[in-house]
């Protein structure tokens, strides 16, 4: 017989202004068969590849746990609390991890019905996790990434040494911009990766950008920026990066994607052929 159940995607977040996230992780719930089973993934390289600064063993203790404490739920649903204490499936995920409490969340629920609940918990974990690893770890490009070619067209032109780190400073915000260069205003540069694993990640990221800009242009300082960026290897995902480059053009920023180095980097040289001060 055929039992209904909801489920949900453990997504790690690496920075809770960009909501870039990573699936990670699934979990299955059915109230008519007391049934509640997770699966994590521990593989932490794709994670790192995407983004800097992950702690492979946090990471790893992080998954463990969730895995560990759905089971012990798991149990006590079948032998101790009745169903109809729990009064949904979000207030279930909430004992497990708390709502916008840290790098990993769970994304909104699923619906389905199923004769093999274990089975599904099997195929969702593959469709939305197990999928995605070997390409990930192997093609995901982070922003550090996106700057290697800009650099090595800088280093050609002798401009790299005269760039340095830049922060943008406003009563309510502060920014720092990891190259920069003064010759009259700053001309401060930001990498950005566009290479991820879903289209509306990539619109949802170039839509940080508008705001973080106009609070740094209450600042004091003069600047402009020059937005340095990796498209996405997946051929399909080229319309939303278009529409992730239209947004950023609203800003009156320069944009270069990783095919314009050169352009980029002979740009940067005449603007700083007088002076760096």
């Amino acid at each position: 017989m055929k039992a209904p159940y909801v489920f949900s995607i453990l997504r790690y977040i690496h920075d809770p202004l960009s909501q870039e996230f990573i699936n990670v992780g699934v979990v299955v719930y059915s109230q008519q068969e007391r049934f509640l089973q997770a699966k994590c993934s521990d593989k932490y390289g794709r994670i790192s590849k995407m983004f800097e600064g992950i702690d492979g063993t946090r990471f790893r203790q992080l998954t463990k746990h969730i895995e560990n404490r759905i089971s012990e739920l798991s149990e006590q649903l079948r032998s101790e609390l009745p169903f109809s204490q729990i009064s949904s499936f979000d207030s279930l995920l909430s004992k497990v991890v708390p709502p916008d409490d840290g790098s990993l969340q769970f994304a909104p629920a699923g619906a389905g019905v199923t004769e093999n609940l274990t089975g599904v918990v099997d195929e969702l974990f593959q469709r939305y996790v197990g999928k995605y690893s070997e390409t990930s770890e192997r093609s995901r490009k982070s922003d550090s990434e996106v700057w290697k070619p800009f650099k090595e067209a800088l280093d050609k032109k002798q401009v790299s040494s005269k760039l340095t780190e830049k922060s943008i400073v406003t009563s309510n915000f502060e920014w720092k911009f990891e190259h920069a260069a003064k010759n009259g205003i700053w001309h401060v540069c930001q990498t950005i990766s566009f290479d991820l694993q879903e289209g509306k990640s990539i619109v949802d990221k170039a839509l940080h950008w508008p705001g973080r800009i106009t609070e740094l242009n209450q600042s004091s300082e003069k600047f402009k920026v020059n937005f340095l960026l990796g498209a996405p290897q997946d051929k399909e995902l080229l319309p939303n990066f278009n529409r992730a480059k239209q947004i950023l053009k609203g800003i009156q920023a320069e944009i270069f994607e990783e095919k314009d180095a050169d352009a980029f980097a002979t740009k940067l040289q005449l603007a700083l052929a007088d002076h760096v001060e």
